[in-house]
């Protein structure tokens, strides 16, 4: 009986250690997932930027204008909102990553990177350049952003 309880205790714990494994987030799964979300976003594809995006992330940060700052706090709702409306209005629309960081740390990733944006919007030339720092988790099994913190100037 106690080599029955020893092999069941030893199964457990491996199925354990798997099923953890299974959650970390590896770099080069990162990088394909920002691949992706690039490729949404470069395309303004609400659609399919949508489903990179937790259903409870937590979306926040700045935005300076002319010298004054406001701060804005969303939820994947209001977000999807405010971008859909923003690129059903935009022209000549460009997104741009760079200096990309990646932190690992286990079921959690950091992203850290610049993002440059610009488009004609209402007649008008807008640009913005943010420092961006994105939290990416598994949910459900799904790598997704489950927090985004940017601080931008226009």
């Amino acid at each position: 009986m106690k080599s029955i309880a020893k092999v069941f205790a030893f199964a457990l714990s491996l199925a354990l250690s798997v099923q953890v494994y299974a959650q970390e987030i590896t770099e080069a799964s990162a990088k394909e997932f920002l691949r992706k979300v690039d490729k949404a976003i470069a395309s303004k594809d609400a659609a399919a930027f949508e489903k990179y995006i937790s259903e409870n992330a937590d979306i926040s940060g700045t935005i300076t204008t002319s010298g004054q700052t406001q701060s804005f706090k969303f939820n994947k709702a209001q977000y999807m909102a405010a971008l859909r409306d923003t690129w059903t209005q935009a022209s000549n629309y460009t997104y741009r990553r760079s200096n990309e960081k990646i932190v690992l740390s286990g079921a959690k990733a950091t992203v850290t990177a610049d993002v440059a944006e610009s488009m004609v919007l209402q007649g008008q030339h807008v640009s913005a350049k943010s420092k961006e720092v994105g939290t990416l988790e598994k949910v459900n099994g799904v790598l997704m952003f489950t927090k985004v913190v940017a601080q931008s100037t226009m």
